[in-house]
């Protein structure tokens, strides 16, 4: 199967699946095989429907990996500037290392969209390798 972005994918309908503790347990119907993926894998398994696109799923797992993201910055920023304004004496090296820690908190983990379609691409080729999605 010649995967890309534009590409749908459905789950097939031989495989049987079981999420345990946020994780999908995947077993083929034919073959009695089994695969586990992680937390994201699972994420996008749950996600394969065959209406939306490979590039679809990325946007959104991207999306919402940043808004966990700029929630912990934005948390780390509003302790700074509490901090601040309540010690702006006292506790202004704190306040400069939490802001530090925000932008390194940012630069690190905020993902684009276009290397979640990559990872996503390599996720489904695999499946599809398996037989465990088909094009839709």
């Amino acid at each position: 199967m010649n995967l890309n972005a534009q590409t749908r994918l459905r789950r097939s309908p031989n495989v049987t699946h079981q999420s345990v503790a946020g994780e999908a347990i995947l077993i083929r119907l034919d073959t009695g095989t089994y695969f586990s993926l992680n937390r994201i894998g699972t994420e996008f398994w749950d996600m394969l429907d065959g209406q939306r696109t490979i590039e679809q799923h990325a946007v959104g797992l991207a999306e919402k990996n940043n808004r966990i993201v700029q929630s912990a910055v934005d948390g780390l920023h509003a302790l700074a500037d509490r901090l601040g304004n309540e010690h702006p004496d006292e506790a202004q090296l704190l306040v400069d290392e939490l802001r530090t820690v925000a932008r390194a908190l940012s630069d690190k983990y905020s993902v684009p969209a276009s290397r979640v379609v990559n990872d996503l691409l390599e996720l489904a080729g695999k499946m599809a390798a398996d037989r465990l999605v088909e094009a839709g």
